[in-house]
């Protein structure tokens, strides 16, 4: 294989670590978002803003403590649908004022808005959605729908940018835990060619088998058998990983500044390696899928110099 081929191949093997990695980065942080129940709290959050009750004391309790939402599950939700928003929201306003028309009229619905108190924000905002352009209930409810899904986009937004910042943090405690070094990794897969082609091999067939998987939805149990899997498939490739083996190779240094530099290359390399984690499993299995995608298409071109020494021999 072409030396060019050889680097391609390393940058294949690069990203399949990080792609494990992070899977395990992704499901630690899952575990940390159930158990702290960040989905269900920024989704709360979300809609005391949206009804203007901050607190979630008010109305918005209200609209939680409805059969609609609170069938869905023991506690607080992290998923809410927005057809089930705005139905639980006009119920509970009808049952508030106790109005008799049903909301799948507009009257009904109009009647069920005077249960919010006169001049409020929330009642305001509820009936510029009900201006002389709509006509018919259902029109209405789908204003309503569009606005509770924009308003959820900005939530989920943060609530990104919030697990972004903490996957960020996992990933280095994670590459500092597991002893992973970018530089030690990458000089190992550039210089043994059977460590190369075997994680080579591996992530070739994880990427052909993800192919035909169906994604699942977000779950505890998900979480912990992905963290398992993850742990599993890099034990297996027999990578030269963990502060145990970096301890060894600075045994091998000699002088005591010789060791200092050893120890502070080791921790630049984790932590580069903990931010390239903190990029996130879908990024990584995208750049994975599309190495693998090239290099089974073909073998990278020869540079010119490798070229002339084919010629020349």
């Amino acid at each position: 294989m072409s030396s060019l081929g050889g680097i391609f191949d390393v940058i294949i093997g690069m990203s399949f670590v990080y792609l494990l990695l992070s899977m395990v980065c992704s499901g630690v942080n899952e575990l940390l978002a159930w158990a702290r129940g960040l989905r269900s709290r920024s989704l709360a959050d979300g809609i005391g803003t949206l009804l203007h009750d901050p607190e979630v004391q008010g109305l918005g309790a209200k609209v939680y403590d409805h059969p609609l939402i609170k069938g869905l599950t023991p506690g607080l939700p992290s998923y809410l649908p927005s057809s089930t928003f705005v139905l639980a929201l006009l119920d509970t306003l009808r049952r508030e004022n106790d109005a008799q028309q049903p909301i799948d009229t507009l009257p009904g619905i109009k009647a069920a808005l005077a249960a919010l108190p006169e001049g409020s924000n929330v009642r305001r905002q509820l009936e510029l959605f009900a201006d002389e352009t709509v006509t018919e209930a259902a029109a209405y409810r789908h204003r309503l729908e569009t606005w509770f899904d924009d308003s959820m986009e900005r939530v989920s937004g943060v609530y990104k940018r919030r697990a972004q910042r903490i996957s960020m943090w996992i990933g280095v405690l994670l590459a500092l835990g597991a002893g992973v070094d970018s530089g030690v990794l990458a000089d190992a897969l550039l210089h043994e060619g059977a460590l190369r082609e075997a994680t080579v091999a591996a992530a070739t067939d994880y990427v052909q088998r993800a192919a035909r998987q169906a994604p699942e939805a977000p779950s505890e149990k998900g979480a912990t058998a992905a963290i398992a899997k993850s742990v599993s498939q890099l034990d297996a490739l027999a990578l030269p990983i963990g502060l145990p083996y970096l301890y060894e190779r600075s045994r091998a240094e000699g002088a005591p500044s010789s060791k200092a530099q050893y120890w502070l290359f080791r921790l630049l390399g984790i932590v580069f390696t903990g931010l390239a984690v903190a990029l996130g499993s879908p990024f990584w299995f995208d750049v994975l899928s599309r190495l693998i995608n090239l290099r089974i298409s073909g073998d990278p071109p020869l540079t010119s110099k490798e070229r002339q020494r084919t010629k020349g021999g």
